[in-house]
């Protein structure tokens, strides 16, 4: 996931998953640019306060959690098994959406994602 500001270019990298993309965000500040970085460690731990809904009932969360908090963690994977695969894509937006991957982030992911990256904006 890459964010350039217009005026005030940053990179920022997270999840990276390999030790080739990590140097790379090194290069960048050598150069002068600001970078900011997340490995795939610090990347999960962000999803460590979600509830996982198959370990609790729907009562229990749902007045807690909104809806780019539900539906995120089920069997201790992100986004994996029943129900969070089958609600990953927003129906509301785009109900005749076609072909989802399994392997692509849902819209609570990518929520998340453009949050951690907005943190840095604030």
């Amino acid at each position: 996931r890459v964010g350039i500001h217009p005026n005030r270019p940053a990179l920022f990298g997270l999840n990276l998953k390999s030790s080739e993309r990590e140097k790379m965000m090194g290069e960048f500040e050598k150069q002068g640019l600001t970078a900011f970085s997340m490995d795939e460690d610090e990347f999960q731990s962000m999803f460590q306060g979600f509830p996982d809904v198959s370990k609790v009932s729907e009562e229990e969360w749902k007045d807690s959690a909104g809806p780019f908090s539900s539906y995120v963690v089920c069997n201790g994977e992100i986004e994996s098994g029943k129900p969070c695969q089958e609600k990953k894509y927003s129906i509301h937006e785009c109900p005749e959406r076609r072909g989802g991957a399994s392997w692509h982030p849902g819209f609570r992911v990518h929520a998340l994602i453009g949050n951690a990256i907005g943190l840095f904006l604030i």
